[in-house]
């Protein structure tokens, strides 16, 4: 071409159109299908794990301390814990996915199970969505690079150093999403609440043995 600099600007102007494109607002829906694919690769499924138990135990104190061993044998830590008065504690734990099923059903031995709630998600499309996603931005970002470095003059550099920056902000950001997603992968969150055991006294148990009573009147079976 006869002049360089011409097709500099036109070069330019297609990259920044192809940017705005593929740089979607973080707000908005983002069509991925659109994107050019990338081969993220996932090693089966990714799901997130996470489960809730209400014990009811005989002492706070010992059923925390049982709790700790439960965790040190499954590798998982306490993240969390605060007590309620001095008749309710409420921990949140973290385990390792592989030891999950294995430490729900250990805890569950640890006082009498109230409530139990297990619940899981499936987080692979999303992972897949943003590791498509994030090959294009810095793909795109790298051709910036390489046009920056032929860039002459000042417009122009600004031009570009501008659009790398937006671009870099948008794959932190992305990056920082997958990060999120892999962890809850990796490490799976159990709420415990531990109550302390109601011991009804001789006017407690009378009270029970009245209110059955007059239940019966209404409710046979």
């Amino acid at each position: 071409m006869k002049n360089p600099d011409a097709f500099f600007k036109l070069t330019l102007i297609c990259l920044l159109a192809l940017l705005s494109a593929c740089a979607a607002p973080m707000n908005q829906h983002i069509n991925y299908e659109a994107a050019e694919p990338a081969q993220a690769q996932v090693d089966g499924r990714l799901i997130i794990k996470s489960a809730s138990l209400t014990l009811v135990v005989e002492d706070i104190a010992a059923a925390s301390a049982a709790v700790n061993a439960v965790l040190s044998e499954a590798r998982g830590y306490v993240d969390s814990s605060y007590d309620e008065g001095d008749k309710t504690r409420r921990l949140s734990l973290r385990v390792p996915e592989a030891q999950f099923e294995k430490t729900v059903q250990r805890l569950g031995t640890l006082g009498e199970v109230s409530d139990q709630n297990i619940r899981t998600q499936d987080v692979t499309s999303e992972i897949v969505d943003y590791e498509a996603r994030l090959a294009n931005l810095i793909a795109l970002r790298e051709r910036m690079k390489v046009l920056l470095n032929r860039a002459e003059k000042i417009e122009d550099i600004l031009v570009i150093e501008k659009e790398i920056s937006r671009l870099q902000t948008e794959i932190d950001t992305y990056e920082g999403r997958r990060k999120v997603l892999r962890q809850q992968v990796a490490l799976s969150d159990i709420r415990v609440t531990l109550e302390k055991k109601v011991t009804l006294g001789p006017l407690g148990y009378i009270g029970y043995g009245l209110y059955w009573a007059v239940s019966k009147l209404f409710v046979i079976e």
